[in-house]
């Protein structure tokens, strides 16, 4: 019995894409079923592949591909037992978030108040810090 491989890990295996795979293929009369080829078929167009040694390094890439997604779930939030108490969780942090927002909208327009006095500072060393404080801060907020 035939032994199959796809020919997507066919192709990445050998380090070359796909299209160029199923060129060499059809180019050779080399047939496919339903995206596999015949490994001793494939042997034949590529005798530089060695399928020990490409399998190893399949599992190689297997393997890292499940660690980043291990990582990438880990990552994520566990689904709520509770959808409820998630929600109240959720609005709670976002009552603390929007307090934290109106703190430091208070404190803005309090330096920028601060800023437009030392404006009209008599010294022209502190009106031109200012004046470049004040710049530096518009151009912060912007978009805020």
């Amino acid at each position: 019995m035939a032994k199959l491989i796809g020919i997507s890990q066919a192709a990445k295996e050998l380090g070359i894409t796909r299209s160029v795979l199923c060129r060499r293929l059809r180019s050779a009369g080399v047939p496919t079923f339903e995206g596999k080829v015949d490994v001793e078929q494939l042997r034949q167009v590529t005798p530089q592949w060695d399928l020990r040694e490409s399998t190893a390094a399949a599992d190689a890439a297997r393997i890292q591909d499940a660690a980043m997604m291990v990582r990438r779930l880990g990552a994520m939030r566990p689904l709520a037992r509770d959808p409820e108490a998630e929600l109240r969780k959720v609005a709670k942090e976002l009552v603390l978030a929007r307090g934290k927002v109106e703190h430091l909208e208070k404190v803005c327009e309090d330096l920028i108040g601060q800023l437009d006095a030392l404006q009209s500072s008599t010294d022209p060393a502190c009106r031109d810090l200012a004046l470049d404080l004040s710049k530096w801060l518009v151009e912060r907020l912007k978009g805020w």
